[in-house]
């Protein structure tokens, strides 16, 4: 028998997968206008250094993301909801639908904008991460405020102060790293005793630590492509890399 409250959640999903698809394809467009080789004082660069090569890999990513999510939708029944619910898609739109969307475009506005390009962006990565998985993967009302208005209060500072001097940009990083390590201790307080919401909550820390673990060395000693701020963590990865390079 299937959940009206999960046909519901899962046809806002829907909807959510097809906007955020229509936003990625066209942020991959975009970035295919970008050149991947060029020549700059005579010298040659290769593709692997060009500053298309993240935003690129960013919006592959996000369709990806995005496919799975609708996939998801239509297996869970979201497509039949949204059909059998299309005469009152104006009301739908201004609902539930409308306030994922919104959470979403906030959540990508205060990365793109705030954080990334004021703080270290291994840190910046993991703090959008804890909140981006965390809120929709467990899907509990009661993780929405210590998870997103937090970050949003965050990233508002970080984009009023950026990194002037008379700001030390290390104080930045330790502040972001700071609240988002919090924020996951309060989910672990808050569903550390249910076994199902524990499962998700450690999955979504995992990913949120892993990720940017992976892509911040991939990109910075594999492909060489410097990233938009290295602070805190990048330049501890750096000490270590040039300090087991010395062993080697």
């Amino acid at each position: 028998m299937t959940d009206p409250q999960l046909t519901k959640k899962r046809r806002a999903d829907l909807i959510a997968s097809i906007l955020l698809l229509v936003l990625s394809i066209a942020m991959l467009a975009e970035t295919l206008t970008f050149p991947m080789t060029d020549s700059y004082g005579g010298v040659s660069n290769v593709w692997y250094v060009s500053p298309a090569l993240f935003p690129l890999l960013v919006s592959s990513l996000l369709i990806v993301l995005a496919l799975v999510l609708m996939s998801r939708a239509i297996r869970d029944g979201g497509l039949s909801q949204a059909l059998k619910d299309l005469p009152e898609l104006g009301r739908f739109l201004a609902t539930e639908n409308l306030h994922r969307l919104l959470v979403l475009i906030s959540l990508i506005s205060a990365y793109v904008y705030a954080l990334v390009p004021n703080i270290d962006f291994w840190i910046a990565s993991f703090a959008f991460l804890t909140v981006l998985i965390t809120l929709f993967y467990i899907d509990d009302p009661k993780v929405f405020r210590p998870l997103f208005w937090p970050f949003i209060v965050v990233s508002i500072v970080v984009f009023t102060i950026g990194r002037e001097q008379a700001v030390n940009g290390v104080t930045l990083d330790v502040i972001v790293a700071v609240v988002a390590v919090l924020q996951n201790l309060l989910v672990f307080i808050l569903f550390g005793k249910n076994p199902a919401y524990f499962k998700k909550w450690r999955v979504s820390v995992l990913s949120a630590v892993l990720t940017p673990l992976v892509l911040v060395p991939a990109f910075k000693f594999g492909l060489l492509v410097p990233l938009p701020v290295e602070g805190l963590v990048i330049n501890a990865m750096s000490d270590i890399y040039r300090a087991i390079g010395q062993l080697v």
